[in-house]
Order: structure tokens, then sequence, then C-alpha cells
């Protein structure tokens, strides 16, 4: 008979009977003020940079969206943001790389630097409110240097931490194909192939 293993927790609370997040360990804590005020210290760091991304969202919406589809964009150009970003300090914080594929994250580098290539340049793939001006571009550059600070912390910094036989995927099984689809499927609002 062969063992399986359960992947990691992402969250488990004080008195829960397993490692594992549940709505029923979730309703347990926050009946529980001790309990609640324990997860709340715990997991502070995160709540605070949460609650800061959140409230970056609501300023950016407020300042540089006229409230139409176009800011989904921005939006989801600052959630990735946000989750390199993450990334870079969970890393710094921990001394240690274990747990990130350095293969996905190489991808990511690939995908952003072409979304780069598209938007720089050329104003066809940008959203039409005022973030489209300047700030979505700058927030994928920042995606871009988060996500290249990632890779740089995976090869030299802490690469003695990296678990190379872990990490299996590969990338020319993601980017190739997708290049190719990318050549025969566009659209082209830029009017220059190699941008669209």
């Amino acid at each position: 008979v062969e063992s399986t293993t359960t992947a990691p927790a992402v969250c488990s609370f004080p008195g829960s009977s397993s490692s594992t997040f549940s709505i029923k360990d979730f309703s347990r804590v926050v009946r529980d003020r001790e309990k609640l005020a324990l997860w709340l210290s715990t997991h502070r760091g995160s709540l605070q940079a949460w609650t800061g991304f959140f409230v970056v969202v609501l300023v950016v919406y407020h300042l540089f969206s006229d409230g139409d589809f176009s800011f989904l964009m921005t939006l989801s150009s600052l959630i990735s943001m946000f989750s390199f970003l993450m990334v870079v300090l969970k890393i710094e914080a921990t001394k240690s790389v274990a747990g990130v594929s350095l293969k996905m994250i190489e991808c990511y580098v690939v995908l952003i630097f072409a979304r780069l290539c598209s938007i720089i340049p050329f104003e066809g793939y940008l959203p039409y409110d005022r973030s489209g001006d300047w700030l979505y571009q700058c927030v994928e550059a920042l995606s871009f240097l988060l996500a290249g600070t990632v890779v740089y912390l995976c090869r030299r910094r802490f690469a003695s931490t990296y678990d190379v036989g872990g990490d299996t995927l590969n990338h020319l099984f993601l980017i190739v194909p997708a290049a190719l689809l990318a050549l025969l499927f566009h659209p082209s609002l830029n009017a220059f192939m190699p941008a669209d």
C-alpha cells in the first residue's frame, strides 16, 4: 500500500484538529477570543501587508480609474506585482528559496518581458482610463524587476537552498507552444506584429 503525502497547510488555526484550513476551524477561532488573538498575532505581518495592498488598490481606483472595465487590467497587474513582492519578502525573511519554482518564475519573466515590449512603445493594449497613461506600465515594470529578483535569489544568493530535483517543470513545454499560438492567434491592436 502506497502512502500519500498531503500538501503543506496554507493556514492552520490554534486548536484545530488538522493542519488544513476549514470553515469549521475558522468559525471556532472567531468565536474564541483567545484563539482569535493568537491567530491575529501570529499572522500580523501578512494581515498588515494585505490591508496595505487593499488600501493601495482603493487609492489607485479612486485616483486613476474611471470606474470602467479597463481598470481590471490595472488591478490584475497590481495583484501580480504584490504577489512577486510577497515572494521576495518571504525569501528575504527565511533566507531560503525552498518551495519556489525557479522555472515557473522564469516563465513569468518571459511573459512580463513580452508584455512590456507590447505596452511600453505602443498604446494598443493599455487600459483606457488614466491608469493606462503611466501607472500600468510602471506596475508591470516593477513586476518584471521583482520576478527578476526572485530569479536572482534562486540562482545566486540562496542557490544552496534551491531544490533542483523538486522543480520538475519543463518550461519549454509552456513557452514554445505559447509563442507558437501567439504567432497564429493574436489581435492587432498595436498594428505591429512582433508587439501584438
